[in-house]
């Protein structure tokens, strides 16, 4: 096989399907078995060692079926035929690989570190539809790794709307005696606030009139707010709303705990979790310009030849000279007043994405902060 054959955990179909071969030609199979083995690249130790079938003797066609406990473990494995011949002599083919990969989420929770946007801004099924003929299995990592060159490259503009859950607690206070005095503490209870054991008072609103409790969620803008849980009970979603899409704001007249045992774990007595999706998703021209990537990608990696550029015209294949024409770049007309100007790909939608949204090669977006400005008025940005 040429190419890497990709199949999911706990799968049992496609089969394998090969064409065993000589020198280029096709091995006349009349008369003999085969064994189908697979081994974890790094190990010796075989995954797989079971008869196939003979689908075409005359064509060397052959055939595995998985079976239950054939891709229980993910990861990239080596594969290859033994043949036994009529003769009873014996023939292994060079070895090919198969990669079983897991339908996991990245995770974006804080338990491993993450690079790039939380999700691949296209499909296998998307780049398999855009260039029919292949198997939309061999695009399945390319996308990932499509959508993480061109985050880059789009100065980390688009990471994707993410799943977070944190355990907010308020820098400003402490949590012991000490952190709240007994004339505030005595103001805080009178004023209905609520007080933790080891003297902990709550978020306040310095926007309001009168008391409002809000929490400053990380990650901007806030879409969607999952769920929230304190002491293990999950928060009437009608008892808070986001404003500016960062603040997580009482309406019910409570207040959020400014502090938790961060020593217990979540959802225990004590402690409080926000769940919630935050985030800028890529726009369209992001998707078809991470379709078009990954393809080129994926046939370059298996050695494959690639389409010309866009608006080319003379090529010379042993001087690796490409004549284009001056207009045919969308990319390029786009940033011809650039300062800097980036070089382009020859891939016209990933050059228009890139001259569209980042035109000047910037590594990330720009921030503007300052300790004294003005507090803003707000308004309510989701449920």
């Amino acid at each position: 096989m040429s190419r890497v054959f990709t199949v999911f955990v706990g799968n049992t179909s496609p089969s394998v399907l090969d064409t065993i071969s000589v020198a280029g030609a096709a091995q006349d199979l009349t008369g003999a078995t085969v064994r189908f083995r697979m081994r974890p690249v790094h190990s010796t130790a075989l995954k797989v060692d079971a008869p196939g079938v003979v689908v075409t003797p005359a064509a060397g066609v052959v055939r595995y079926d998985w079976v239950v406990g054939d891709l229980d473990t993910e990861g990239r494995y080596a594969a290859w035929w033994q043949v036994t011949f009529a003769s009873g002599r014996i023939q292994d083919t060079p070895e090919f690989d198969i990669d079983v990969e897991a339908h996991d989420p990245l995770d974006v929770t804080g338990a491993a570190p993450a690079v790039g946007p939380c999700s691949a801004w296209c499909t296998a099924e998307d780049v398999d539809e855009a260039y029919p003929g292949g198997v939309p299995g061999d695009y399945a990592d390319w996308t990932m790794a499509a959508s993480q060159v061109l985050h880059e490259l789009s100065a980390r503009q688009f990471g994707g709307a993410c799943t977070y859950t944190i355990r907010p607690c308020s820098a400003g206070c402490g949590c012991w005696d000490g952190g709240v005095g007994p004339l505030a503490l005595r103001g805080l209870e009178a004023a209905g606030v609520r007080v933790g054991p080891g003297g902990c008072g709550s978020w306040a609103s310095r926007c309001s009139c009168g008391v409002v409790s809000e929490v400053l969620l990380p990650g901007y803008p806030v879409v969607s707010i999952s769920e929230v849980r304190i002491d293990g009970v999950v928060v009437n979603p009608l008892s808070y709303r986001v404003d500016n899409r960062a603040y997580l704001v009482r309406t019910d007249g409570g207040f959020w705990p400014a502090c938790q045992d961060v020593g217990s774990a979540a959802g225990s007595a004590g402690t409080w979790t926000v769940t919630y999706v935050a985030g800028v998703s890529p726009p369209e021209i992001a998707r078809l310009a991470a379709i078009e990537l990954a393809y080129h990608l994926s046939r370059a990696f298996r050695g494959e030849s690639c389409g010309l550029p866009s608006g080319a015209r003379k090529v010379t294949r042993q001087g690796v000279t490409v004549d284009r024409q001056g207009v045919a770049f969308l990319a390029r007309e786009l940033r011809s007043s650039a300062s800097r100007e980036a070089k382009s790909s020859g891939l016209m939608v990933v050059d228009a994405f890139i001259a569209a949204y980042n035109p000047h090669g910037h590594r990330r977006a720009a921030a503007v902060w300052t300790p004294d400005r003005p507090s803003m008025g707000r308004r309510q940005t989701a449920p």
